[in-house]
């Protein structure tokens, strides 16, 4: 007992000689080292927030074009192949600017700010004006792949990367205010990205990995297939695509994903992370394919208990 006391004495004396942390004291005798806003935040402290974070972000993002050699900023109407966005602090053309969207409608639903739902609109046109490709209405994966093409000549479009566009234009959708001005804006590239993707579906209901050049790809590629049928069927249940159209496209890419699950209920033939379309094997597996099945399985299911809203009910 005496042994054990001394021991406690000795670190304690120890302890109280060196910078408190989780290690040397018990965290709830920790002392923070930066000011913490106790008690309950107000509507203002809130808004004041959002606020500079929004100010950061419209502050350091992309504004305009540039030319890629020489650094000179290029007009609209002048854009061409060696046109790239003006580099800010955060890539403009990456998926993961969908979550910020997705924060900045949450936002202007919450606040009743209309400049969070107006950055959005911004930043897609954008994207929109470089990356929309006005023949196959399909986009590019980035500046760099403008203009590349597949070994069959064809343009090179990413499957899960229109994917992605597609599950973004539902949520986007999905939260848009009803009388945005640009609301049929974004109807119409979901109209449109359907109908040439409905072209070139596979026989087994699947899109590959290269969308156009079928035969250099020859597995399906499932994180792009799912999110492709979340946006047309959610498309279909919330009146933005014609029904009689579109619901065999998606049945028949729906039993085509079913036949890529094994037994113990992984999902395979998923490609792993990369920049472009890519080969890999049958048995793929990775979590963000998984996410867009489940979002897929979602606006199936939907579907399958008759929640579908009439064709033609959304703006045009």
């Amino acid at each position: 007992m005496k042994k054990c006391f001394l021991f406690f004495l000795l670190f304690s004396q120890i302890a109280s000689a060196q910078k408190a942390n989780d290690v040397t004291a018990p965290l709830h005798l920790m002392k923070p080292e930066y000011a913490v806003p106790y008690g309950a935040p107000t509507k203002e402290m809130v808004q004041s927030v959002l606020d500079r974070v929004y100010n950061y972000l419209d502050r350091t993002t992309p504004t305009g074009f540039v030319n890629r050699t020489t650094g000179n900023e290029v007009s609209l109407n002048a854009i061409d192949t060696n046109t790239t966005l003006k580099p800010g602090d955060f890539r403009l053309t990456s998926y993961e600017w969908g979550v910020t969207y997705s924060g900045m409608l949450e936002i202007a639903a919450a606040t009743g700010d209309k400049k969070y739902v107006q950055y959005l609109n911004e930043e897609w046109a954008k994207t929109y004006q470089l990356l929309w490709d006005k023949d196959a209405h399909l986009y590019w994966r980035d500046a760099s792949y403008i203009g590349k093409t597949e070994k069959n000549g064809q343009k090179l479009f990413w499957g899960r990367g229109n994917g992605w566009v597609m599950g973004g234009l539902a949520r986007t959708l999905e939260y848009l205010p009803k009388d945005d001005p640009k609301r049929s804006f974004y109807e119409t590239q979901l109209r449109e990205m359907s109908a040439s993707l409905a072209k070139i579906q596979g026989t087994d209901g699947l899109w590959r990995s290269g969308l156009l050049d079928a035969a250099d790809y020859p597995e399906p590629e499932l994180s792009g297939s799912d999110l492709i049928t979340f946006g047309m069927a959610w498309g279909i249940n919330n009146g933005v695509l014609d029904a009689k159209t579109y619901r065999p496209v998606v049945a028949k890419a729906w039993a085509g994903m079913l036949k890529h699950i094994y037994a113990d209920g992984r999902l395979g033939d998923i490609q792993q992370t990369g920049a472009a379309p890519s080969t890999f094997k049958p048995s793929a597996s990775y979590n963000y394919g998984v996410g867009g099945f489940l979002l897929a399985g979602s606006e199936m299911h939907k579907l399958a208990m008759g929640k579908a809203a009439k064709s033609g009910t959304s703006s045009k």
